[in-house]
């Protein structure tokens, strides 16, 4: 998926559908740059979302609930994540997950695609072209 894609979409989720969102990047370096060069920017140029989010205030100060990579707003969160860390993918629960630059994704220990193993492990479901 396009990264202006993700940021779009995740800007209309924060509008209009807030929910519990994860981005997944392929390490934590560019979750944080992620993070801090796109989501951030766009966060604070435009006034719907800084207001969601609870004003500019919010947006500048880092708290307990306040991260660079994760953010609350009424009705959800979202939290920038690196898909190498082996938990990462167990530790949340979400309705929108999007998965950004996943030809760099390292293997994570259990998880088998299809075309790997069909006989043991876990395996991801293969995207159905009706979707």
């Amino acid at each position: 998926m396009k990264t202006s894609t993700i940021q779009n979409v995740l800007g209309w989720i924060i509008a209009t559908r807030p929910a519990p969102t994860l981005l997944y990047q392929p390490t934590e370096d560019t979750a944080q740059k992620f993070s801090s060069s796109k989501l951030t920017p766009m966060l604070k140029s435009t006034a719907v979302l800084t207001k969601a989010l609870g004003g500019p205030s919010a947006l500048a100060k880092k708290s307990a609930t306040n991260k660079v990579a994760e953010k609350r707003f009424h009705g959800g969160w979202y939290a920038v994540m690196s898909a190498s860390a082996e938990n990462s993918f167990g530790m949340h629960s979400a309705t929108y997950v999007f998965l950004d630059e996943i030809s760099k994704y390292k293997p994570v220990k259990g998880w088998r695609t299809r075309s790997t193993s069909r006989s043991s492990g876990r395996s991801l479901p293969k995207a159905s072209a009706s979707s």
